[in-house]
């Protein structure tokens, strides 16, 4: 370039260079130094290349177009010096590139055909192409799309390095974390992020993809591939009082349970109805509120795959008054004992000669006391509180890529009521128009340097702990320590499971031989909460149109009173008659 008179060396500052770039709407200014000699200009690049002078003395820059309507072709800084410690070269080279010239340049040596880059390379599209020409090189084609954002995520690698840095995350791996090491470990399948994908497809608009598209792809994914088994993730102990201990050793409590509903190749499994069993705590209430169907006293629900029982006493602790065991009675005359593929989805159990079809409004899962070990769960949810944590306006959602029927319709084995989810551009050249775009050349690329260069040394003010950090959600984590199945023993770290009326999880890579580790993957559809959900939003719209009358009735009161003063006024005005 240098050869050919299309670069050269210039000696002022970086603040020199900033100053006469100009702006959108005027043009730039020539450098004293861009019309050196090609001779000079080789010796001057040549004792940079060797280390003569000091960073920011000298850089070199292209010679293109100073009053360019695209700003990224005004001259821009191609090479800059850097005395640092290079991991390879050590401290041999200390001239280094800048990413707009390396760009074009690494994709034309790997023979690249189509770079396929973000909006804000856009502007940049005309240098990437100006070099290759110039270079005559190898020609690559730049093509600009949206850059992927999703509700509730940050994409920043800045940013994501902040994260882990100030240990709001355990580190690059973290399931919250949109990494692919981050996703792969909470279980996300490649399948499901290729779906997610193919979903969103390729825009030029930029836009938030709502993250529940992602757990839609994952959930429908899991759907296919996950075991069914049951886990209590806050365990209330139950014990039936009618259970007839002469019967334990029979097959009569042999419980048979199907590890996929929809799969017969993935075959069953078998459960022991014990004196002592485990429900979730979710699972009972003492007073149950409306449209609340499963365990309270004196009401009977059924046991999945197994007995209806029916609470009949409360025992809580003398000091806490907390409820910590039930005591109930089960019906051995409504035991499942017929499995199959065709009636396990009704919870009523298969019609039989033995068997009592009680009608009940609610199933629910449980687990035996010798059935089970101890596992623990991390309950994963979002790790920003707003949509959008970057943005302080709106939000930009594209909600029509998210539909409740899109969501919601994904098959669950059993119907859910409620799920616990608290667990603790182009290149213009008239100088006038109105280029909107974001202007990101090669004098930036040294500012984010310098940015990122003060973070590194502790030049961080406490200005920097607000903005998107105050979004970060605190509770995006909350583990417990639950019941397992002692089936789920057999499974890998990283084999996905569906703990049933709880959610996708997936066995993680902290599991010990005493301790399995579950990663919540995605949650199932809570109806009952969306429900819940719905009626607040109804009636927060319904509140909406209340205030919204009075405050209309108001308005009306209040020019009907200032019509009649105005009249009184006019009146009081009328010349008296003679």
């Amino acid at each position: 370039l240098i050869k050919q008179g299309d670069a050269y060396v210039d000696d002022q500052s970086i603040e020199d260079i900033r100053k006469t770039r100009g702006t959108l709407k005027e043009p730039g200014i020539n450098s004293p130094y861009r019309n050196r000699t090609v001779e000079e200009n080789l010796k001057l690049f040549e004792n940079m290349k060797i280390g003569k002078y000091k960073e920011g003395e000298r850089v070199l820059r292209a010679k293109i177009d100073m009053s360019s309507g695209n700003i990224n072709l005004r001259d821009p800084v191609l090479y800059r010096i850097m005395h640092k410690i290079h991991p390879k070269t050590q401290n041999k080279w200390v001239i280094y590139p800048m990413y707009d010239y390396a760009h074009g340049q690494s994709d034309s040596i790997e023979k690249i055909t189509h770079s396929i880059c973000t909006l804000e390379f856009e502007t940049h599209r005309p240098l990437y192409d100006w070099f290759q020409e110039k270079l005559k090189i190898f020609k690559t084609r730049q093509i600009e799309f949206a850059r992927l954002n999703v509700t509730y995520m940050v994409m920043s690698k800045r940013k994501l390095l902040t994260l882990v840095n100030e240990k709001w995350v355990n580190d690059w791996d973290d399931p919250r974390m949109p990494t692919i090491s981050g996703m792969r470990r909470r279980g996300y399948t490649k399948e499901a992020i290729k779906d997610f994908c193919n979903k969103v497809g390729v825009a030029k608009r930029e836009n938030m993809i709502p993250f529940e598209l992602l757990e839609l792809c994952v959930r429908e994914d899991m759907d296919k591939k996950a075991i069914r088994l049951f886990a209590i993730v806050k365990p209330l102990k139950i014990i039936i009082t009618n259970y007839d201990q002469t019967l334990e050793n029979s097959d009569f409590y042999d419980i048979i349970a199907l590890n996929h509903p929809k799969n017969k190749e993935m075959g069953q499994r078998k459960i022991k109805f014990e004196k002592e069993i485990y429900i979730d705590q979710d699972d009972f209430q003492e007073k149950p509120e409306e449209n609340f169907h499963r365990l309270a006293p004196n009401r009977t629900v059924r046991l999945r795959y197994a007995f209806c029982i029916t609470c009949n006493e409360v025992i809580k602790d003398e000091n806490t008054k907390q409820i910590i065991e039930l005591r109930c009675t089960y019906d051995p005359t409504t035991k499942s004992s017929h499995v199959s593929m065709d009636n396990v989805s009704n919870h009523t159990g298969p019609t039989g000669p033995t068997e009592n079809i009680q009608k009940v409004k609610a199933t629910i899962h449980w687990m035996g006391k010798n059935n089970s070990h101890v596992s623990e769960f991390r309950m994963y949810d979002k790790l920003f509180t707003k949509p959008n944590p970057e943005s302080d306006g709106d939000d930009n959602i594209d909600m029509e890529m998210l539909t409740e029927q899109n969501v919601l319709n994904t098959p669950i084995d059993v119907k859910k009521e409620k799920m616990n989810n608290n667990v603790s551009i182009q290149m213009n050249n008239n100088i006038k128009s109105n280029v909107n775009t974001k202007v990101v050349d090669a004098l930036d690329e040294l500012d984010k340097k310098n940015e990122e260069e003060e973070e590194e040394e502790g030049g961080d003010d406490n200005s920097s702990k607000i903005g998107w950090r105050k979004f970060i959600n605190k509770d995006s984590l909350i583990i417990y320590k639950g019941l397992v199945e002692n089936y789920s023993k057999q499974f890998n770290v990283g084999d996905p499971i569906q703990f049933e009326r709880v959610g996708f999880f997936t066995k993680d890579k902290d599991s010990t031989l005493t301790l399995p580790v579950f990663n919540l993957t995605v949650a199932l559809v809570d109806n009952f909460a969306l429900q819940k959900k719905k009626n607040e939003l109804k009636q927060k719209e319904l509140d909406k149109l209340k205030r919204e009358k009075i405050a209309n009735e108001r308005r009306l009161k209040k020019e009907e009173k200032k019509k009649k003063e105005l009249a009184k006024l006019n009146q009081d005005k009328k010349p008296c008659a003679d």
